[in-house]
């Protein structure tokens, strides 16, 4: 018999046993054991939910982040280590004077 069909055997045989201890319980001991099973149950699901959102979220992250770089590369002159945006110079490429404010 192949390892998976043994494997669900297992789990099935396990749910079976579960169910039946929970029969011969009483109603409180029950209650308290049910109560454990769901908080458990949701603890692990919030878990999985938490890291599966968390490795899309970063690889989302990194992908951003290398597309601005590369736009940065492309859209402006860099003169040590500061950006000059193409879209800031005037048509004859001198760099626009501040706005004075006062």
């Amino acid at each position: 018999m192949p390892l998976i069909e043994k494997i669900v055997a297992l789990v099935i045989a396990a749910a079976c046993l579960v169910m039946l201890v929970r029969l011969v319980m009483g109603e409180r001991r029950r209650y308290r054991l049910d109560r454990a099973v769901i908080g458990h149950w949701q603890r692990a699901s919030t878990w999985v939910v938490k890291t599966w959102r968390w490795r899309v979220s970063k690889k989302k992250a990194a992908k951003e982040a290398q597309a601005v770089i590369n736009r940065a590369r492309t859209r402006g002159d860099w003169e040590g280590n500061v950006f000059r945006p193409k879209s800031f110079q005037k048509p004859d490429n001198k760099p626009r004077k501040p706005v004075d404010r006062d």
